[in-house]
């Protein structure tokens, strides 16, 4: 990808500027959609994962294998959480202030298209970001998902073990 500076020296094809932009907010929305969907994921594990906890809790009766099987059930549900602390993505849109300024406002045409290859630039920057921030989500939903089923299987073992 061109650098500021290149791009700056470039002649822009407006249409091509005008495209690359369309599409950088087309896939920024896809991965900001996909944030929801992930977060909306992880709320409904939590959701089943809380009364488990609950059962779990029920059924360590106090034995080190029980209080394995917490512990993985009190993880999975503390990654789970952490799904929803304040992570940083990138907004839809461009601020207005980038917008007016003197050459951008009242810039002929070519200064519309070195504007909007800036900006498609900058886009790519927030949709590393995006993608980032949802892949490190997953990540956590992954870990939650593996401790459920450890609890489970440390639940079962008692049971066996009974």
């Amino acid at each position: 990808m061109l650098t500021e500076g290149e791009l700056t020296a470039r002649t822009i094809n407006a249409e091509v500027a005008r495209e690359a932009f369309q599409q950088a907010g087309i896939m920024l929305a896809d991965v900001l959609d996909n944030r929801v969907a992930i977060e909306r994921r992880a709320l409904m594990l939590l959701i089943g994962y809380l009364p488990s906890t609950g059962v779990v809790w029920a059924g360590a009766s106090g034995s080190p294998v029980g209080k394995a099987a917490l512990i993985f059930a009190a993880l999975g549900v503390l990654l789970l959480l952490a799904v929803f602390r304040g992570t940083t993505y990138p907004s839809r849109g461009t601020s207005p202030r980038a917008w007016i300024n003197a050459g951008i406002i009242d810039g002929s045409e070519s200064a519309l298209a070195h504007t909007l290859a800036h900006f498609a630039r900058h886009m790519a920057d927030r949709i590393d970001l995006g993608i980032a921030a949802n892949g490190k989500k997953l990540r956590l939903i992954n870990a939650a998902l593996v401790c459920g089923a450890c609890s489970v299987m440390v639940l079962v073992a008692l049971q066996v073990m009974r």
